[in-house]
């Protein structure tokens, strides 16, 4: 089992249990920034994944790649 494919496992294993997680994001194009921000797994998909901020007036949705989490520019608390 890949690096990437024990990633999607275990975002796909939260988005079952308990979708709720804290995300840190750190991405300049397109320009993402989110510290330890409570988010919800709304789907996970092949090669990308979305999840959409908690607690907040107007929620922000944003897709990312499982090879950001590879690359740290992604960090789930949880994982």
């Amino acid at each position: 089992m890949t690096a990437i494919e024990k990633i999607k496992a275990r975002i796909n294993e939260l988005f079952k249990e308990n979708n709720a997680i804290h995300i840190t994001i750190t991405l300049s194009h397109p320009r993402i920034y989110l510290n330890d921000t409570p988010v919800i797994i709304r789907g996970v998909y092949p090669h990308v994944f979305r999840v959409e901020e908690l607690g907040v007036e107007n929620p922000k949705s944003y897709t990312l790649q499982y090879t950001d989490l590879l690359t740290n520019s992604v960090n789930i608390k949880e994982l």
